[in-house]
């Protein structure tokens, strides 16, 4: 996966990216397919680590939705 980052931010012991995920999947046996997301995840600091606390991601554009119609059928 190759993720390109949008945003970065840091206060004390949380921090948050925002990316474009691209990435191709296959479902159910169908062709592989490119899809792009545009996600955010929240890192909280754990004494000398940092975890993910929370991550969302949504369509870009119709080609995630496209994959998901795929699973459903």
């Amino acid at each position: 996966m190759r993720v390109g980052g949008r945003g970065r931010r840091r206060r004390e012991d949380f921090a948050y990216l925002l990316a474009i995920e691209r990435t191709t999947a296959s479902i159910g046996g169908a062709a592989p397919r490119p899809y792009t997301l545009r996600s955010t995840t929240i890192f909280r600091r754990e004494g000398d680590e940092w975890k993910i606390v929370h991550r969302h991601a949504d369509p870009v554009d119709d080609s995630a939705a496209a994959l998901a119609r795929l699973r459903r059928g």
